[in-house]
């Protein structure tokens, strides 16, 4: 069985603190705000890829349609 190990939001209170992401940690339930989060991983081939969430990364035709934080995987 999988297990949660963390949780990840975008949290608009935050938005003027400049780090409206919030990282849960699945195990303690300790949250902590930040404006950017990475994680690397590998696909089933064993290529690299990166997760990342950041603050004010949204390219500028979705930035106007009023997102500001975007989810982005690399490979």
């Amino acid at each position: 069985m999988k297990k949660l190990v963390e949780t990840l939001y975008y949290c608009k209170e935050y938005k003027e603190s400049g780090s409206p992401i919030v990282v849960v940690n699945g195990k303690t339930g300790n949250t902590r705000q930040t404006k950017k989060w990475e994680i690397r991983l590998f696909d089933k081939e064993g290529k690299a890829v990166l997760l990342s969430m950041a603050y004010n990364n949204a390219a500028k035709n979705i930035a106007r349609r009023g997102a500001t934080t975007t989810l982005q995987i690399w490979k």
